[in-house]
């Protein structure tokens, strides 16, 4: 007689909710940039104006604490 590795229940379920999970979060991310570059672009600002802080403010890279 010869045992085939099935899969538990559990394990069923937690890979479909993991699948369930990433398909909600690429469809959160698609719909809120696919569109609206303009707000993307803002942020990449925003990060650029804090690093040049950090950088005038810590002389190079952030200290590590």
């Amino acid at each position: 007689m010869e045992m085939r590795m099935m899969p538990t229940f559990s394990t069923v379920v937690t890979v479909i909710g993991l699948l369930a999970m990433w398909g909600v979060v690429m469809l959160v991310l698609y719909l809120g940039l696919h569109d609206r570059p303009a707000g993307w672009q803002q942020l990449q600002r925003q990060l650029d104006a804090l690093w040049e802080r950090m950088n005038d403010e810590y002389g190079g890279n952030p200290p590590i604490k």
